[in-house]
């Protein structure tokens, strides 16, 4: 049931604005399985838009740490370092 209704997902030109984010070293939702669904469901196009964003907080994109799936809603530095970014891609 999930396969069908994933396979059907497309966000591209429908005027709607979607961040994926997904931890560097989630074991819950892996990033590359994030980034797969994030490919697909914006047509296939793979780079970040004002509109559409793949975000992947870890030490590679200049964060202090990797982040796991726990990490990304109850890190002790989630605030500073994370919620800046995401705010501004929100333009807050």
């Amino acid at each position: 049931m999930w396969r069908e209704t994933l396979d059907n997902v497309s966000l591209k030109d429908k005027g709607v604005r979607v961040m994926f984010t997904a931890g560097k070293i989630d074991n819950v939702a892996p990033s590359e399985s994030v980034y797969k669904f994030f490919v697909k469901t914006i047509g296939g196009e793979t780079k970040n838009s004002p509109d559409v964003r793949f975000f992947m907080p870890g030490r590679m994109n200049r964060y202090a740490r990797d982040y796991d799936h726990a990490m990304m809603i109850a890190a002790d530095d989630l605030a500073s370092e994370l919620l800046p970014d995401v705010l501004k891609w929100i333009d807050l």
